[in-house]
């Protein structure tokens, strides 16, 4: 664990009240972009010394719309729920700052230091992106693609991440990427995607390295190169991605791009699980389970399960129930196999629908009912699943046979 830092309020107060009045006078700043409104010479000679709030905040900012890191947001919402700091930004942006009026709206979207309010957020971010600053620009493409606190209209949205894209903004690249990659408020483009994902990878955005290196994995856009899949995971697995992480940890696994390397397939796994990840769960947990190696690789797998099944993932619900119906990792409970096959049941998976039936039918772990099993079976069936398809068969003949009196 790192050092503790001091709170941002007492940081800002240990740069003294000279700070305040450089982050009322100069704003917020974007590298390679100036977003600056009514700063002079004199008061941005005289930041030099004391930096202190506006620098933070760009600080800040620009970090956590490259990494989306949890860290740096607690930080803004610190610096957010300050008095002083709350009361310079709604002054600035009255007098139509953009910086502020984009912190303005950054209160009101997340609640912090402010009520949560979708619409003001909304209001504040398009006055902003209407002086043309790029952060706003993207917030506000988010508020129209989600609906949020607008009438939803991805067309408009894309236009707004166009306008942060072509400033050369690598978080409105990353979501101008995106939409052309799912066909969201544009037609399917995929060879732009990777246009505008190589653009903001070029910057340094982890999520836009990982989305390039998927792209190549998979030839979409680009020829399939699973070599190149692994460079661009590798650049934004050092970044702390947990989406990264986990497909280099498949790559070592699989042996697909790097040689493979099991161990180094769990380390992977093991730093994006950490980070709450919960496919990289699902893949701990199996690469344990599939080791087979000793009782402790089965409870570190049942341990893994479990925290991706709490997560809500249907794949490790259905293995973790199958751990309790054949008492792997952990003590045999048929009615805790049924309660996670049930789980995973409910959200589709046709694997657990056809436990769920055999568990009916066989009354391990609940009452014996025929007609429920049969209703899983055929749910599983339905989605093509063949072990559902064929209990239902053998059930259709054996009432057959029943009904001839055999």
């Amino acid at each position: 664990m790192g050092t503790r830092r001091k709170s941002s309020f007492f940081r800002f107060f240990e740069k003294g009240f000279a700070s305040l009045l450089v982050f009322v006078v100069c704003g917020l700043t974007i590298p390679g972009q100036s977003y600056s409104a009514g700063a002079d010479e004199s008061s941005l000679r005289s930041a030099e010394s004391g930096k202190g709030v506006s620098e933070r905040l760009e600080t800040l900012t620009v970090r956590y719309d490259t990494t989306q890191q949890d860290e740096d947001r607690k930080e803004l919402e610190a610096l957010y729920a300050d008095a002083v700091v709350q009361q310079a930004l709604r002054n600035e942006a009255e007098q139509g700052k953009a910086s502020a009026q984009f912190h303005m709206a950054r209160m009101c979207s997340w609640g912090a230091g402010l009520s949560k309010d979708a619409e003001q957020a909304a209001t504040w971010y398009r006055k902003a992106a209407a002086q043309g600053y790029a952060p706003a620009q993207v917030e506000l493409g988010d508020c129209l693609r989600l609906g949020d606190g607008v009438d939803e209209d991805a067309q408009q949205a894309v236009e707004w991440y166009k306008k942060a894209a072509t400033k050369g903004y690598s978080m409105g690249q990353y979501r101008l990427a995106n939409c052309y990659l799912l066909g969201e408020g544009v037609l399917t483009d995929y060879t732009d995607a990777v246009k505008w994902f190589r653009k903001a990878a070029a910057q340094g955005h982890p999520a836009a390295m990982t989305k390039l290196g998927s792209c190549h994995y998979n030839g979409t856009g680009v020829k399939q190169d699973y070599s190149e899949a692994v460079n661009w995971y590798e650049k934004a697995a050092a970044h702390a991605n947990a989406e990264a992480q986990n497909a280099l940890g498949e790559c070592y696994y699989s042996g697909q791009g790097v040689e493979k390397n099991v161990s180094e397939a769990i380390r992977w796994f093991h730093k994006a699980a950490y980070q709450q990840y919960t496919p990289a769960q699902v893949n701990l947990g199996n690469a344990y389970y599939n080791k087979k190696g000793s009782k402790e690789d089965y409870a570190e797998a049942v341990k893994w399960y479990r925290y991706a099944a709490e997560n809500g993932s249907a794949e490790a619900q259905r293995n973790l129930g199958e751990c309790y119906f054949h008492g792997e990792g952990i003590e045999k409970d048929h009615a805790q196999a049924v309660k996670w096959f049930q789980e995973a049941a409910l959200k589709g998976d046709a694997p657990a629908q056809n436990h769920l039936g055999n568990c009916y039918l066989s009354g391990r772990g609940v009452e014996k009912d025929v007609q429920e099993a049969i209703r899983w079976f055929t749910q599983a069936a339905d989605q093509g699943y063949e072990p559902a398809a064929k209990a239902l068969n053998e059930l259709q003949e054996k009432a057959g046979d029943e009904g001839k009196g055999k």
